[in-house]
């Protein structure tokens, strides 16, 4: 049972007897008791008073997060993750100024100039580029995948000044659909990213990951030793690490809508 061992755990790195606990947070001794020894089902009211006085959240104190770690791993993985939160949160204050000033000059040619319509697709990926646009899609499935040409809604060019910033190979580029409200409130669900197809991003970049045999989602992505940590942007999603053999990074979010 992870409740038990993670609540002993926390409570030992304190270096707190179960009576000075209990007393700290108004619970019985004896219920502390049981509850570190399995005896006992933790009350709501209880998990939420424990949480709070240890700093953590719930899910760390019951072993729904990081639920393969153990104690001292899990709470090191939870407490890594807060502070990456917390940079994230401080560069968001100025993210809405910060944006490229090439943005709505983009966004405009996307939508109004050299458009190729949903009804008249390019028949490939060829011929998209000699046309000077790339695809738009709704989901990507693998890597390299043939399917990914059935989730093409569109095809948009790249703007000009964004390929004399970052490189001036057109088939380095694609936009992606996002679907969710994972990166809220940064990216609103079914906006519509730039990405670079790249391997490699810095810590904190939003990233196009796939892992866990879904589908391609738009995560911001932090390097810990040899795992990365997957975080959305909308708190209400839980942060995800991953094995380095568990995931692919398809390239890196250019711009995002305002």
């Amino acid at each position: 049972m992870k409740f038990k061992e993670r609540l002993q755990y926390l409570r030992l790195e304190k270096e707190l007897s179960e009576i000075q606990l209990s007393k700290k947070v108004g619970i019985s001794e004896s219920v502390i008791r049981l509850y570190e020894r399995g005896k006992l089902r933790i009350d709501l009211e209880h998990l939420h008073k424990l949480a709070a006085f240890f700093d953590v959240t719930p899910g760390l104190l019951l072993g729904t997060a990081f639920p393969h770690l153990p104690p001292e791993e899990a709470l090191e993985s939870h407490r890594v993750v807060n502070e990456l939160l917390e940079i994230r949160n401080e560069e968001r204050k100025d993210d809405e100024d910060s944006l490229p000033y090439y943005i709505d000059s983009l966004t405009q040619t996307a939508a109004q100039s050299n458009k190729i319509s949903a009804n008249n697709k390019a028949p490939n990926w060829q011929a998209a580029l000699r046309a000077g646009v790339v695809a738009v899609y709704n989901r990507i499935v693998s890597a390299r995948s043939e399917a990914n040409q059935e989730f093409i809604e569109d095809y948009w060019p790249v703007n000009t000044t964004v390929m004399q910033i970052y490189g001036q190979d057109i088939s380095n580029y694609f936009y992606l659909r996002v679907n969710g409200d994972f990166m809220e409130p940064t990216i609103k669900n079914q906006s519509i990213v730039l990405v670079k197809r790249q391997a490699q991003v810095d810590n904190n970049d939003l990233a196009v990951v796939l892992y866990e045999q879904s589908p391609a989602a738009v995560k911001r992505l932090n390097r810990y030793e040899d795992k990365i940590i997957l975080l959305c942007d909308n708190n209400a999603y839980p942060a995800q690490i991953c094995e380095q053999e568990e995931y692919i990074i398809l390239g890196k979010v250019l711009w995002k809508p305002k």
